[in-house]
C-alpha cells in the first residue's frame, strides 16, 4: 500500500468515526429529551423545562450547543423563541454554574451528566477535525 492510500485510508476512517460522533450525540441529546418530556408531564407550566440542547452535523462538523426555549404570547397563540446559550470561546464545554442558571432543580443533574457527555464528544471531535485537517495537508503534499 502506497503512502498515499494509507493516508487516504485514515482519513475515510477520521470521516466516518465523525459521523459515528454525531450519532452519539444524538443518542445523548434524545435521552435528555425523552427524561425532560416525561418530567414535563408531572410539572405546572413554571416548573417546566426550557433547556433544549442540540447537536447539529454539517458536512464533517459538529456542533452541540444549549438553548433556552421561551414561550411568549396568549395561551391559544403562543409563540416559541429559543435564545443560544454561549460557552466561552475555544472551550468544549459549558460553564456549568451559567448553565444551569436555565435549568430547573429537577433537571440538574441530568443537565451536569448531559453537558458532561456532550463536552466530551465536542473534544473527540476537535481532535479528529485536527487530525483530518493534518492528514488532508500530508495528502495533498504527496
Amino acid at each position: 500500500m502506497s503512502n498515499e492510500n494509507a493516508l487516504v485510508g485514515a482519513k475515510d476512517a477520521l470521516e466516518r468515526h465523525m459521523v459515528e460522533l454525531y450519532e452519539r450525540a444524538m443518542e445523548v441529546v434524545d435521552e435528555y429529551y425523552r427524561f425532560a418530556s416525561e418530567m414535563n408531564k408531572q410539572k405546572d407550566w413554571p416548573q417546566k423545562s426550557s433547556l433544549k440542547p442540540r447537536a447539529r452535523q454539517q458536512g464533517l462538523s459538529l456542533s452541540i450547543e444549549w438553548y433556552d426555549k421561551k414561550w411568549h404570547g396568549p395561551k391559544t397563540n403562543r409563540r416559541a423563541f429559543l435564545t443560544y446559550i454561549a460557552k466561552p470561546r475555544g472551550a468544549r464545554g459549558y460553564n456549568l454554574s451559567k448553565l444551569l442558571k436555565y435549568a430547573q432543580d429537577w433537571e440538574k443533574d441530568k443537565v451536569i451528566e448531559t453537558e458532561n457527555a456532550l463536552a466530551a464528544i465536542r473534544h473527540e471531535a476537535g481532535c479528529v477535525m485536527k487530525a483530518l485537517s493534518y492528514l488532508n495537508s500530508a495528502i495533498k503534499k504527496s
